[in-house]
């Protein structure tokens, strides 16, 4: 850990000692890019993560031109390549065969209903590539799994990629924040990973550093996160991020945490870490009044263009929901709010209204059924696993669902983004835990 630690604060220093050109940091990675690559076509769980990190790294929407966007063509290539490695080596002793199977078919459904019913072929097609990454990275993921020792790696290195690739997203954001929008807030939808990345700084600091060096690094880390998220200025994710990491309080208090003076200890590292880096954030930006607008909208209730947009697009959804209930309107329906003098296309800012608006209550019900066993089995990894790794993975997974749920309730983030592919990958992983925790503890019980 304190290697690859090392390494990644050494890569923020760089990149803000080059004037935080983000052109620099791209040639930095192409070096790791050819090296990986190769590695990556032989080895799955190489592909793994150097798919995550396409993900992480490159734009899902076309806003400033630096680096290539992420196109529906281009995630669809890499699903089949998933595809391909799935069929390949598939494990079928998982919990989730028969849920996902019928998520496929209802996907195949709704993308053929789109279609008769004439919806226009780009949002038919990029919105049944990105659910289909749920069951098709659902059982990617399955298929690295080899049950020998390193198993164990891979849960390791899925936290640790979090870690390194936060400091990438962050360094895009300061790029963003200090050559393109001047100081304007940074609209980037990679920002959103750094929830996750928050949340394993956190554990890594109190359950993997081992030293006050190493402690000091993820501290650092840790800041240029909170730094990141602020300049995003994404509302919905600061109350995310709040929501994840009261889960995680209360999770680490009950597992790692051994006495009430260390959980005080963790609350004032964490609100003073937001302090400092407030006082950064003032002393760096263009235009500090930026978050003192984004915080004040929510006081002024329907004078904001953004609320009262999302309530008549809430309001013409619900009116399409009650005209296709049980099956919904079918992948590809779109929706234009006409709000003053202007025209908002596709303004639906909320994960779990959409579903029941493309999906209906059938398709709601499935993505139900799926995390609340999903959820059933974390609770039951903290409480009785003994395996500390396996234990730290389920609170991370916890608090990361939770937060992003939270995060959803005003942006599509569990289901219109390519971002799927990582609520799918910490679905399986848990339950390979699961399995191996208690259903092989009953195999060599009888």
């Amino acid at each position: 850990m304190k290697k690859t630690l090392i390494i990644a604060l050494l890569l923020a220093t760089i990149s803000l000692g080059l004037a935080l050109d983000f052109r620099y940091i791209t040639l930095l990675l192409i070096p790791a890019v050819i090296i990986f690559l190769p590695k990556s076509i032989f080895d799955r769980r190489y592909m793994f993560f150097f798919i995550l990190s396409i993900f992480a790294i490159l734009p899902q929407l076309e806003r400033y031109s630096v680096l290539p966007v992420i196109t529906s063509s281009m995630a669809s290539v890499i699903l089949l390549i998933m595809l391909f490695y799935s069929c390949n080596n598939i494990r079928l002793s998982n919990s989730y065969n028969i849920f996902f199977l019928i998520l496929i078919a209802l996907i195949a459904f709704q993308t053929f209903r789109g279609y008769f019913l004439g919806y226009k072929f780009y949002y038919l097609f990029s919105e049944a590539i990105k659910y289909l990454y749920y069951p098709i990275g659902f059982f990617f993921t399955m298929s690295m799994f080899k049950d020998d020792d390193k198993d164990e790696s891979i849960i390791k290195n899925f936290l640790l990629f979090f870690l390194v690739s936060g400091i990438i997203i962050s360094i895009q954001i300061l790029f963003y924040h200090f050559n393109v929008t001047r100081g304007e807030r940074v609209l980037t939808r990679q920002a959103n990973l750094l929830l996750m990345s928050i949340v394993v700084a956190i554990i890594y600091f109190f359950a993997y550093a081992r030293d006050i060096k190493e402690k000091i690094m993820i501290s650092i880390l840790l800041m240029l996160y909170i730094l990141s998220v602020i300049l995003f200025m994404q509302r919905s994710l600061w109350g995310g991020i709040i929501v994840a990491l009261l889960s995680l309080m209360f999770c680490l208090q009950k597992k790692i945490i051994k006495s009430n003076k260390e959980a005080i200890i963790i609350v004032l590292i964490i609100a003073l870490l937001l302090a400092v880096v407030i006082n950064i954030y003032q002393s760096i930006s263009f235009n500090s009044d930026v978050m003192s607008t984004r915080t004040d909208v929510l006081e002024s209730g329907t004078k904001s263009f953004s609320l009262g947009v999302r309530l008549l697009s809430f309001a013409r959804i619900f009116q399409k929901i009650k005209n296709h209930p049980i099956i919904g309107s079918g992948f590809g329906d779109s929706l234009v709010t006409p709000y003053l003098n202007s025209r908002e296309v596709g303004f639906v800012d909320n994960s779990f209204i959409v579903i029941l608006w493309k999906s209906g209550i059938l398709g709601f019900m499935i993505f139900c059924v799926i995390f609340i066993r999903f959820f059933f089995q974390l609770f039951k990894i903290i409480n009785h696993s003994k395996n500390k790794h396996y234990i730290l993975f389920a609170i991370f997974s916890l608090s990361t669902i939770v937060g992003q749920m939270v995060n959803g309730l005003a942006c599509v983030i569990m289901i219109l983004y390519h971002f799927n592919i990582y609520w799918a990958a910490i679905i399986a992983i848990t339950d390979y835990i699961y399995r191996r925790e208690f259903y092989t503890q009953n195999e060599k019980t009888h």
